[in-house]
C-alpha cells in the first residue's frame, strides 16, 4: 500500500472457507473440525511452509468475527479513498 500512496495502511492477507449461509452448525462444526485436524498434520504444515504461509485454525466463530472486523475496518477505508475495482 506504500508504494501506491498509502503508507498508513497495513493488513494481513488469510484464507479461509465459507459454507452457505443455512449451513446446519453440526456440518459446519464438523468440516472445521475436519479443516483443523489437516491443518495439523506434518504434511500440510510443511506445503504451506513451502508457500511461506502459517496455518491459524479458528473456531467458526472466532473466523466470523475476523471477517466482520475486516469487512469494517476495509469498508470504512474503500468509502475514504474511494478505491474502485478495475479488470
Amino acid at each position: 500500500m506504500r508504494e501506491q500512496g498509502f503508507p498508513d495502511i497495513a493488513f494481513t492477507e488469510w484464507l479461509g472457507w465459507f459454507l452457505p449461509a443455512k449451513t446446519p452448525p453440526e456440518i459446519v462444526n464438523k468440516l472445521n473440525a475436519l479443516v483443523r485436524d489437516v491443518l495439523q498434520t506434518p504434511e500440510m504444515a510443511a506445503s504451506l511452509a513451502n508457500s511461506a504461509l502459517e496455518p491459524d485454525p479458528q473456531t467458526p466463530e472466532n473466523f466470523a468475527a475476523l471477517v466482520k472486523r475486516d469487512y469494517d475496518k476495509w469498508s470504512g477505508i474503500v468509502k475514504t479513498t474511494g478505491f474502485t475495482m478495475t479488470e
